[in-house]
């Protein structure tokens, strides 16, 4: 017999509403997720880390770039869209400060080694201001300037500061952390239905539903691409992020990096991403590579000429994980009874670079499926089953 649309809807009106939620991760998936079962649906959470603290890996250590349309026309549009909203929101709640959000400017930089002498953008760019750039150098080949994005649609968070407030707010309404590693989930023999996390030291973390939420360590289809990243003084505050890049035939990407400017004087630099590989590293382990390091440092340093606004050495040096599939989509939804063994488990993960903009509609998503077995769609408002 064809299951209606109305028996389904009957079935899931009489499903008890889950009250004690198992999360394996505590990054900003998982806290997002555990953030919006307490807040919107008064289900409390329990969040199991191998290392014993929330965001150990890239959801405390990554940049917080948040760009709301450069996703538009690709299957993550209102996945991008609606998180940007969110953050704005999580922004209000917590207050701006409190997590360093603030809306910015972002460009594109083509610059090359090869010419001697420094030289402004060319004219169809020159309307284009850039902070970050030693005008004094003459190392610099300025081809062109790109406008990424404005205040509008541009802007930053540091993601250890936004994760601490959604902490705080999931302990306030009855969550904690565990640490352990999940090992698989346990279901009732007789009717199949979950009833707790095993941990890898034996223990049993009771809870009516299971999310699987550890980044590249959430399965055997998860990847990871290890970045590396200096936070550098500045002589002021900034509010532009700039990509460089080098189209030089010969350039192996030593002038590339990434510059993500914070409101307390500091910039967060990056270049030199990893292969894509699978993580033996634990969260909060990853080892900071001294020789990459020095050549994240050397291309910012090259890509802003000499020192540009820079002010003094790192105050900071750190690596992580972003969490990729095969295919770099996430995967977000309910786990079938074969691959977790029963029902009401769930898997969050693979956001890639974008995991901090995704973390807040990745989590009230799966917060929303967990509840009441519906995903509410971002456009307008909508719901449809999974």
């Amino acid at each position: 017999m064809r299951t209606t649309r109305q028996s389904v809807r009957k079935k899931i009106e009489n499903r008890p509403k889950p009250q004690h939620v198992v999360i394996a991760g505590a990054g900003i998936t998982g806290l997002s997720t555990a953030y919006y079962l307490a807040t919107k649906y008064n289900i409390r959470s329990v969040l199991v880390d191998w290392s014993g603290t929330i965001a150990p890996g890239a959801s405390g250590k990554a940049a917080g770039f948040l760009a709301r349309h450069w996703s538009d026309g690709t299957l993550t549009e209102q996945l991008s869209h609606r998180s940007f909203d969110l953050h704005q929101e999580l922004a209000d709640a917590f207050g701006a400060n409190s997590i360093q959000y603030r809306r910015l400017t972002c460009v594109s930089v083509n610059q090359s080694t090869k010419m001697k002498k420094l030289k402004r953008a060319t004219e169809s760019s020159n309307t284009v201001k850039l902070e970050w750039l030693d005008r004094d150098s003459n190392e610099l080949f300025i081809r062109s300037v790109q406008d990424m994005g404005n205040e509008t649609n541009i802007a930053q968070v540091t993601p250890k500061l936004l994760c601490a407030k959604l902490w705080e707010e999931v302990q306030r309404r009855g969550g904690v952390l565990v640490k352990g590693r999940v090992t698989n989930a346990v279901h009732d023999d007789e009717t199949g239905n979950f009833i707790g996390a095993k941990l890898d030291d034996g223990r049993t973390v009771p809870g009516d539903a299971l999310l699987y939420a550890c980044g590249p360590w959430s399965a055997n289809i998860m990847y990871g691409i290890k970045g590396h990243a200096v936070t550098i003084p500045t002589e002021r505050t900034l509010s532009q992020v700039v990509f460089f890049y080098n189209d030089d035939e010969d350039d192996d990407g030593g002038t590339e990096c990434e510059v993500y400017v914070r409101p307390n004087n500091t910039a967060f630099c990056t270049a030199l991403a990893g292969e894509i590989k699978l993580v033996t590293e634990e969260p909060g382990k990853e080892t900071v590579e001294t020789d990459v390091i020095d050549g994240v440092l050397e291309a910012v340093r090259g890509c802003s000429g000499t020192e540009g606004l820079l002010c003094g050495d790192p105050v900071l040096q750190s690596a992580c994980y972003q969490p990729v599939t095969s295919d770099f989509l996430p995967v977000i939804g309910a786990l079938s009874k074969e691959e977790a063994g029963g029902e009401s488990c769930y898997m969050a993960s693979g956001n890639n670079c974008w995991g901090i903009l995704w973390g807040p509609a990745t989590g009230e998503c799966i917060a929303d499926l967990i509840a009441t077995v519906l995903f509410v769609k971002a456009k307008e408002g909508s719901q449809q089953y999974l």
